[in-house]
């Protein structure tokens, strides 16, 4: 008797030099590529499962993520539906470790792009702004007692105030050099600012 699953059997997929690409296509037709090193998409091959690409929320992220069927799989990662950059480190993380993808591209599960790191830093190194900024920015707020741009990032738990600004776009490009100063490679990343320089920086008195 055919499972529930077995009538999606393992993706299609694609080698190129030393990685794999395997494909999937949701039901909106949306067409995704995740990426593999060649000895695992050997041993995805083997076990024989979907894969697809699973939206999650919180992370405003697509990554790679199946239903397991046999008995000896799901106890042995310890879940029915895991996810692949899991399984790939068999990564048993503890409470405030996270599996971060260094390029941001969650899809991207080869070993070079996945390292296990803190909850802390795993947040700090996102990409983009909250989803209730209105700036555009992110660490980018307005003041409206002010009337300004304040700049705000996370140092030691704490919201802390780094400046002001008048200009949005310079408040954005000041947000992004604290980030750096700060938090390092785990700063995220962003192209606005590649050859912008800011000025009137109205700094927190």
């Amino acid at each position: 008797m055919a499972r529930k699953g077995d009538f999606y059997p393992f993706n299609d997929y694609k080698v190129e030099d030393d990685v794999a690409k395997i494909f999937f296509t949701n039901t909106k037709r949306e067409k995704f590529e995740i990426l593999v090193d060649l000895d695992i998409l050997n041993y995805l091959k083997k076990i024989n499962h979907h894969w697809r690409a699973s939206y999650r929320k919180k992370a405003d992220s697509y990554y790679a993520q199946t239903i397991l069927h046999d008995e000896y799989l799901i106890g042995y990662y310890k879940t029915k539906t895991p996810y692949l950059h899991k399984m790939i480190l068999e990564a048993e993380t503890k409470k405030d470790q996270y599996i971060h993808h260094i390029n941001h591209n969650t899809l991207d599960n080869r070993r070079v792009n996945l390292e296990i790191t803190s909850n802390k830093n795993n947040s700090m190194d996102r990409n983009g702004q909250n989803s209730n900024n209105k700036s555009g920015y992110r660490n980018v707020c307005w003041d409206k007692n002010s009337k300004i741009w304040v700049v705000q990032i996370q140092l030691n738990g704490v919201n802390t105030r780094l400046g002001k600004f008048e200009d949005v776009k310079q408040a954005g490009k000041f947000a992004e050099d604290m980030r750096l100063k700060y938090y390092g490679k785990y700063r995220g990343t962003s192209n606005k600012f590649k050859h912008y320089n800011y000025t009137k920086i109205i700094l927190e008195e």
